[in-house]
C-alpha cells in the first residue's frame, strides 16, 4: 500500500468538540460560549453581536433546558437559534435538524445531547434492534 505524502499547510477547518461531565457541570453554558467564540473568530467585528448569536444553532433534546441561558446578560449569552428536538431520535431527523439550522444561517451547531440519538426512542440501538438485534446486525 502506498500513501501520498504532501507538505502540510495551515487551513481553517471547522472543529468538532465533545463536552462530557455530570449534570450541573456547566456543559450547556460552556458549549454556548465556545460556539460564540467560534463565531467571533470567523466574523470578528464585521457583524453585530445580535447577528452573531443568530449564527449559533442549538439542537436541544433536554426539554428546552438550554433556553435558561438565552438572553442571559449575566453569562454573556444572546438569543441563539434553537430547535426543541423530540423523539423519535432517528439519525435522518437529526440530519434534517442540522440542515435546517445551516439553511437558517447557523455556522456553529450544538447538540445537547447525543445520548438520545444512541439510546433514545428511535435511536441507533433501536435501529440495530430492527435489524435483528444480533452482533451481526451492527453491520
Amino acid at each position: 500500500m502506498s500513501f501520498q505524502i504532501t507538505q502540510a499547510s495551515r487551513e481553517q477547518l471547522v472543529g468538532s468538540i465533545a463536552l462530557m461531565g455530570p449534570s450541573g457541570a456547566g456543559k450547556t453554558l460552556s458549549a454556548l460560549k465556545i460556539a460564540k467564540g467560534m463565531i467571533d473568530a470567523k466574523y470578528g467585528n464585521d457583524i453585530p453581536e445580535e447577528e452573531k448569536w443568530k449564527k449559533v444553532g442549538y439542537i436541544d433534546t433536554e426539554h428546552e433546558r438550554s433556553k435558561i441561558y438565552a438572553n442571559n446578560s449575566r453569562h454573556g449569552i444572546g438569543a441563539f437559534s434553537h430547535i426543541d428536538f423530540q423523539k423519535p431520535y432517528d439519525l435522518d431527523r437529526y440530519d434534517d435538524a442540522i440542515i435546517a439550522l445551516k439553511n437558517h444561517g447557523c455556522g456553529v451547531i450544538v447538540t445537547d445531547s447525543l445520548s438520545h440519538f444512541w439510546e433514545g426512542d428511535g435511536g441507533i440501538q433501536d435501529l440495530q434492534e430492527s435489524f435483528g438485534g444480533t452482533f451481526q446486525a451492527w453491520r
